[in-house]
Formats: structure tokens, C-alpha cells, sequence
């Protein structure tokens, strides 16, 4: 993620989204997805209420991603918003019961094991593409994700063992 970049939050993001998703849905009226924050999460209830306008506007567009909000206001109108619209808002917790939001985000995969979560497939080369696993969506434990740069370091580091190998 080296050229990812966080957007402000408020009235002009959430303005530029409504005429992007416009767009979107005119152009694919059988559906669409939108993964939400790469970066970033629900920054208040009012854009958690955004979300749910946009879905009750287009009856295309279909939203997952993931949360780190819980047991507060915004995890409450997200899991309104998941019950009222059921398969076409998918937005899973970085939590379980048995660890916190830190131990969760850990940069070592390693601390995954001590939470009883699984490392990400698509990270640990275990699956070529979040496309081709899905593991996210099938099971109802935690996904631990390696934090982007020391996974980033860590490919570094074996291509230039790999090529100093050959």
C-alpha cells in the first residue's frame, strides 16, 4: 500500500462518494461492490447513515469491509444497517471475544496464534488473491492481517534472498 492515502472525513468526501456511486450505478444496474475503508473506518453515525442512504438509493450497490468499532454507537448503526440490509452490506469486526482491538492489529502474524485468529491467506501466500480465497466471508473467527509494511519488508527480503540465491 505505498501509494494509499486517507481522504478527510465530512460533508465533501461524503458529496464526492454520492456522485461516484451515482455513476457506478449507472453504469452497472445488475450490481456492483464497494470495499470500503483500506485505510481508515466509520468516523461518526452520521456517514455510518450515509452508507445506509446509498443503499436505499441503489438497489445495486452491495458494500463490505471491516470495522474496528465496538460496543458503541457507530458498531449499533452498522449492525442496524447489516440487519436491515442483510447480504448487500457485509462489514465483519477486527475483534473476537477472546482478544482486544490491539492484539488484533499486531504487526507480527505470529501474535494471530495468541488471539485465536487466522493469519490472512492472501498475505501468507496460502491463497494468490482475496478474490481466490474468501476466507473473510466463509468462517466466524478473526482474520488477523500482517501489518502492510513489515509485509512489504518481508517480500523484499526473500526476492533479494531469492535472487542473490541464484
Amino acid at each position: 500500500m505505498p501509494f494509499a492515502h486517507r481522504f478527510a472525513p465530512g460533508a465533501a468526501l461524503e458529496a464526492r462518494l454520492a456522485i461516484e456511486i451515482a455513476a457506478l450505478a449507472n453504469r452497472f444496474p445488475r450490481g456492483f461492490a464497494i470495499r470500503l475503508h483500506i485505510l481508515g473506518d466509520f468516523y461518526s453515525v452520521e456517514y455510518v447513515e450515509f452508507w445506509r442512504s446509498m443503499l436505499a438509493m441503489h438497489p445495486a450497490l452491495h458494500i463490505y469491509g471491516y470495522t474496528a468499532h465496538y460496543n458503541n454507537p457507530i458498531q449499533r448503526a452498522i449492525k442496524s444497517i447489516r440487519i436491515r440490509y442483510g447480504s448487500r452490506f457485509w462489514v465483519r469486526y477486527s475483534r473476537n471475544d477472546k482478544s482486544s482491538l490491539i492484539d488484533i492489529f499486531a504487526s507480527q502474524a505470529e501474535k494471530a496464534l495468541e488471539t485465536n485468529a487466522i493469519v490472512c491467506p492472501e498475505q501468507t501466500g496460502r491463497a494468490k488473491s482475496c478474490l481466490d480465497c474468501g476466507l473473510c466471508w466463509s468462517v466466524n473467527k478473526t482474520i488477523a492481517f500482517i501489518d502492510h509494511d513489515a509485509l512489504a519488508k518481508q517480500r523484499k527480503k526473500a526476492k533479494n534472498a531469492q535472487a542473490e540465491s541464484v
